[in-house]
């Protein structure tokens, strides 16, 4: 994967993941533009390091992906646990709520990649 490409798949992760994790929490009814900012926020502050770590892991080590996923999104859902708890209290339960947004873009991603999706709008923004 060229360097212009990998790029662009992290940015396309890091925009899929705020659009994911912001509507869930609308769904969740936290609609006031402190939680939605800070919603946005603390998955710019995740999401680029969890697919940097995620892709280093798998393409450079040995590692299993499977335990390696495992890792980087309890270190993720943990992270923005203690992240929500702290500035935006709000959400009621950050924990749950963390745990709950992760699992839903994780499997969206995964979703996406598996039938290609990710693949195509890569090749369509490139070309």
């Amino acid at each position: 994967m060229s360097l212009s490409s990998l790029l662009l798949f992290h940015i396309l992760a890091l925009i899929l993941t705020i659009l994911v994790e912001t509507v869930f929490a609308i769904i969740c009814k936290y609609r006031d533009r402190h939680t939605l900012t800070a919603v946005i926020l603390v998955q710019i502050i995740t999401n680029p390091m969890a697919v940097y770590v995620a892709n280093s892991l798998i393409l450079k080590t040995n590692i299993p992906w499977i335990p390696a996923q495992i890792a980087i999104e309890f270190a993720v859902i943990f992270s923005e646990w203690y992240l929500y708890r702290k500035f935006c209290p709000a959400i009621r339960h950050p924990f749950l709520f963390s745990l709950s947004a992760n699992a839903l873009s994780y499997t969206i991603g995964v979703l996406l990649q598996k039938y290609g999706l990710i693949s195509m709008l890569l090749i369509k923004i490139i070309s």
